[in-house]
């Protein structure tokens, strides 16, 4: 798991990154660079180890592996993990920089990447055609999922050069993005999108303190008494009407919670519940009514999710100036919270109740990217030449080793300039965000929206002024659900028929 040992991943980084610099210090020492990564320990978890057969000599003779890749603007989600120029400094890119100059020097091959708007849109028609395209794509997986139903994209799990039981691969995800029993969709230390989605809850130190001083939310998370009742005592008790005038008014007064409506849905992930189910067969179905348990957990969250004391916005600059006492977003949100003049700390999502086991985080889908591998990579000509069955178990070969290195480089670097830049002074939200991290939760009924059967949004959420309200249109859960899931079972059994499941069973 992704999050597990992340400040022995960082020390590892530290160590890592000081050799690599040490060997670029100038320009007689370039030939230097490369080698596996590895790291010190006296224990082989053989799940970490790079055990491909060995190319020859000349490795991938110069090939060129191309990514396409979705180009993001916002700070949140802005990556650029895959290619970066030069070293700069910044921890991310001084790791993209080191793993791809390892790999290049290591296996004679070439990193490039285009980023464009929509990968999967631009790639449809050229793979319908037949023609290559790319080596890679990395997009939205809701977006990718529409060429995975036309048959356009390679079934990753019976290749032989990519091992999906490797730590470097999110197993979460795999039944968690995949439908069935094919894996067209991968996220791991590849990436950190799949961190950057999740949900977790960020909290005003300040304000708890003065509210009381006693309260130690760490304390509470590792006794498994942080709760959803219990956030909604201390939202609605640390509100403040500042100015006086008898209401809460976000951007005037103190809110206890501030939310984007999409937080409904990482509530529920939280609970670990999922809106579909897995058959016996492996494949993922959709009830014709919602699950008890779900309904249930939806009647736990409706009085938070109504409260007056919970802004619904995505205005994370008015919690950053004080204006609210709790806000959830994505983990990527860590980058929006540098400047408050506020102590900030970091809490997972609230579990259903004190019985609930484990804290579970949800991964958001319409920020999850994920790679692909288009089925026409067999034109790139060369996979023969260099020894491989096929253009696609070429392909398959060098995403292992990009991950492998990955692991070992880009998933420490994003934690290091997620913890450094926001919770450095405090270790106890570093313990947080990696318990958050550890369970993650993906639910692809809701997350690919089959015929509209994503209600969460809806759901009492609807507001004036930012404010809560009940939606008519959408009172329960239930009679919402029963308006869509004809439509949505629709749709599910559809993609199945085209993508004809078959394959290795992942379970």
């Amino acid at each position: 798991m992704k999050a597990t040992k992340i400040l022995s991943l960082i020390l590892a980084l530290i160590m890592l990154c000081s050799c690599f610099l040490v060997a670029c210090g100038g320009e007689e020492d370039k030939d230097k660079v490369g080698g596996e990564v590895s790291l010190n320990t006296n224990e082989v978890d053989e799940s970490k180890v790079l055990d491909l057969p060995k190319l020859g000599a000349s490795g991938f003779n110069g090939h060129e592996f191309r990514f396409v890749s979705r180009k993001v603007n916002h700070v949140q989600l802005l990556t650029h993990e895959i290619y970066a120029e030069s070293l700069t400094g910044d921890k991310i890119n001084d790791a993209v920089f080191t793993r791809n100059s390892q790999i290049e020097k290591e296996y004679n091959c070439k990193i490039v990447e285009e980023q464009i708007a929509s990968p999967a849109s631009s790639a449809k028609e050229p793979l319908i055609a037949g023609e290559y395209y790319a080596d890679l794509l990395f997009d939205e997986a809701r977006l990718l999922r529409g060429l995975a139903g036309q048959n356009l994209l390679v079934d990753l799990s019976i290749l032989e050069n990519m091992n999906l039981e490797k730590a470097w691969y999110d197993k979460n995800s795999l039944n968690g993005m995949n439908i069935g029993k094919k894996v067209f969709f991968i996220v791991g230390d590849a990436a950190t999108m799949d961190d950057r989605a999740s949900w977790i809850l960020w909290f005003n130190k300040d304000h708890m303190e003065e509210y009381d001083a006693d309260i130690d939310l760490y304390d509470e998370v590792r006794k498994g008494k942080w709760t959803i009742d219990r956030l909604y005592e201390l939202m609605v008790s640390t509100a403040k009407d500042l100015n006086g005038d008898g209401f809460l008014m976000p951007g005037e007064d103190r809110m206890g919670y501030i939310s984007e409506r999409y937080c409904n849905f990482g509530h529920v992930l939280a609970c670990g519940i999922t809106m579909g189910t897995v058959d016996d067969s492996g494949t993922w179905v959709i009830p014709t009514t919602p699950k008890q348990e779900l309904v249930d957990a939806w009647a736990a969250l409706r009085p938070l999710l109504t409260s007056p004391a919970r802004e619904v916005s995505a205005k994370i600059d008015r919690f950053t100036k004080g204006l609210g006492t709790f806000y959830s977003g994505n983990l990527g949100t860590a980058f929006d919270l540098g400047d408050s003049t506020y102590r900030i700390g970091a809490l997972p999502m609230p579990k259903l109740n004190e019985e609930q086991k484990e804290y579970k985080t949800g991964v958001y889908y319409s920020q999850l990217c994920t790679y692909a591998i288009p089925n026409t990579v067999e034109g790139a000509e060369d996979w023969a030449t260099n020894g491989f069955s096929s253009g696609v178990e070429q392909v398959a070969y060098f995403f292992e080793v990009f991950s492998y290195y990955s692991m070992n480089l880009l998933t420490p670097a994003f934690y290091n300039q997620v913890l450094l830049k926001q919770v450095a002074s405090d270790p106890e939200s570093a313990e947080m965000i990696e318990i958050a991290m550890e369970h993650k939760v993906y639910d692809p009924i809701a997350g690919y929206n089959f015929g509209g059967i994503n209600v969460y949004s809806h759901v009492g959420s609807n507001n004036q002024n930012g404010i809560p309200g009940t939606d008519v249109n959408y009172d329960t859960l239930v009679s919402s659900y029963e308006a869509k899931v004809a439509a949505a079972r629709k749709a599910l059994q559809q993609y199945i028929e085209y993508t004809d499941f078959q394959g290795t069973d992942l379970a």
